[in-house]
C-alpha cells in the first residue's frame, strides 16, 4: 500500500488510451519496486498485485457498508462491529471512497438489497444477502455508468443542436419575411407617394385651366362691351 500511494493515478476511472498507458506504465513500476523490497521469497506479477490491490478496496469497502449500516440501524446509537487495523496508506488512497444507504432500516430487518451509487471518482454495486458476503462488481458498474453518461450527453448534444439549428433556421426565415415584407410595403409606400404627386399636378393643372378660362371669358366679355358702346 506505502508503494501504491505515491501511484494516485491507478485510483482514477478514466478509461481513454492515454489513461491506460500511464496505469499501465505505474503498474510496473509498483511491480519493479514490490519485488525489489529485502525478504520477499516470491516474487509477485503485476496481475497478482492488482488482485491484492482489488481485495484491500473490497474489504474496505465492506467495512464502511457495515459501519453505516450499524449506525442506520441503532438510530445513531451505540452499536459494535468488528475493527481492523488499517493500513495508513490504504485509507489515503480510500479516503475518497463513501457509500451511502438508500434507506435507513434496522439491521436486523435487511434481508436482500441491491444499491448502486456513483461516489466522487468510485461507482459501486453493493449486493447483500441476508448476512452474507457483500460482492463489489466496480469495473462492471462504473463502465456501464460512464458508457450512460457518455450515451446521454451524445444524445444531449445532438438535441440541442437540432434545437438550436431549428431556432437558426426559423430566425433566418423571419428575419427573410420581415425583409420581403419590408420591400413590399416601401413600394407600395411609394407608389401611394408618387399617385399623390400626380394627383396634386393633375388639381393644379385643372385649376390653372380653370384661371385660364375665366380670363379669357372676361376679355371676351370686356371685347363685347366695347363694341355693343359703339
Amino acid at each position: 500500500m506505502e508503494i501504491l500511494s505515491r501511484y494516485p493515478m491507478l485510483t482514477g476511472k478514466a478509461t481513454d488510451n492515454k489513461v491506460i498507458a500511464v496505469k499501465r506504465s505505474a503498474w510496473e513500476k509498483v511491480t519493479k519496486e514490490f519485488n525489489s523490497i529485502d525478504g520477499h521469497l516470491i516474487e509477485r506479477t503485476t496481475d497478482q498485485l492488482k488482485k491484492l490491490w482489488e481485495n484491500k478496496k473490497n474489504e474496505y469497502k465492506k467495512k464502511l457498508v457495515q459501519t453505516k449500516e450499524k449506525i442506520r440501524g441503532t438510530g445513531g446509537g451505540p452499536y459494535s462491529i468488528e475493527t481492523i487495523n488499517e493500513d495508513p496508506h490504504l485509507e489515503l488512497l480510500m479516503d475518497t471512497v463513501d457509500i451511502e444507504l438508500q434507506s435507513a432500516k434496522d439491521c436486523d430487518r435487511i434481508n436482500e438489497e441491491v444499491m448502486m451509487k456513483p461516489v466522487l471518482d468510485t461507482s459501486v454495486r453493493i449486493i447483500e444477502v441476508g448476512e452474507g458476503d457483500i460482492l463489489l462488481d466496480e469495473d462492471e458498474t462504473t463502465n456501464q455508468l460512464e458508457y450512460e453518461i457518455v450515451k446521454k450527453t451524445t444524445a444531449e448534444v445532438a438535441e440541442f443542436q437540432a434545437i438550436t439549428q431549428s431556432r437558426k433556421r426559423k430566425a433566418e426565415k423571419s428575419t427573410l419575411e420581415k425583409s420581403r415584407g419590408a420591400l413590399v410595403q416601401n413600394a407600395m409606400n411609394e407608389r401611394k407617394r408618387m399617385m399623390d404627386i400626380e394627383h396634386q399636378w393633375k388639381k393644379e393643372e385643372h385649376n390653372l385651366r380653370m384661371l385660364m378660362l375665366q380670363a379669357k371669358l372676361e376679355a371676351y366679355k370686356a371685347k363685347r362691351m366695347h363694341y355693343e358702346k359703339k
